[in-house]
């Protein structure tokens, strides 16, 4: 259901003029960020049926990712670092 929502709301959005959502957060339609969805088709290409990826491509203008567009694997310490870095950020921020 979630998949044929945000199919349907970025067709709306390209049949309205708008362009095709390439990076996360660049567009949010009733609550969903059509641009997390695109790349998130595109990354996981391979785990979607036949159907789905000829409704991308022919409909929507989407393709699959190519490697160089594949996300960098974090490593725990990478993840870690960043929580680390946040929790600082709020004990400086407020104090507790």
């Amino acid at each position: 259901m979630y998949w044929q929502r945000c199919f349907h709301l970025t067709l709306a959005r390209l049949r309205s003029g708008g362009a095709l959502p390439v990076r996360t957060g660049e567009v949010i339609v009733q609550g969903e960020d059509l641009g997390a969805w695109t790349v998130a088709q595109r990354v996981g290409w391979d785990k979607l049926t036949p159907a789905q990826q000829w409704m991308l491509e022919s409909v929507l203008g989407v393709d699959p990712a190519v490697e160089a567009d594949l996300p960098v694997r974090r490593t725990q310490a990478d993840r870690w670092a960043t929580h680390l870095a946040a929790a600082r950020q709020f004990h400086a921020r407020e104090g507790t």
